[in-house]
């Protein structure tokens, strides 16, 4: 009776144990060692931030709808160059571009 007793407390207050509980904890350690690296890099290499820059400016984009239309009016062409089609072979992964005659 007092192995019974013993058995039931230890039951009662029991936690369950969940595995991934360290993987948290171990992903958690990753990434504040990873901002630590980063902000190290910065500060040992003195690299100045005031320089970074937007290279898009939000108010000169524009909402394409159709491509094909925005292709035909000249909304696209007057600043981008067509460099060639892009194949992707699927067996290897690669892209090729092929360029476009003149």
């Amino acid at each position: 009776m007092l192995n019974n007793r013993r058995l039931t407390r230890r039951s009662a207050f029991a936690e369950d144990y969940d595995p991934m509980s360290g993987l948290a904890n171990l992903v958690d350690v990753i990434l504040v060692f990873a901002c630590g690296l980063m902000i190290a890099i910065v500060t040992f290499w003195n690299v100045d931030l005031s320089k970074v820059q937007d290279i898009i400016d939000e108010s000169e984009l524009k909402e394409v709808t159709d491509v094909e239309q925005a292709i035909e009016n000249g909304d696209i062409s007057e600043t981008l160059q067509n460099q060639g089609t892009a194949y992707k072979d699927p067996e290897t992964g690669k892209i090729y571009i092929v360029m476009p005659e003149e």
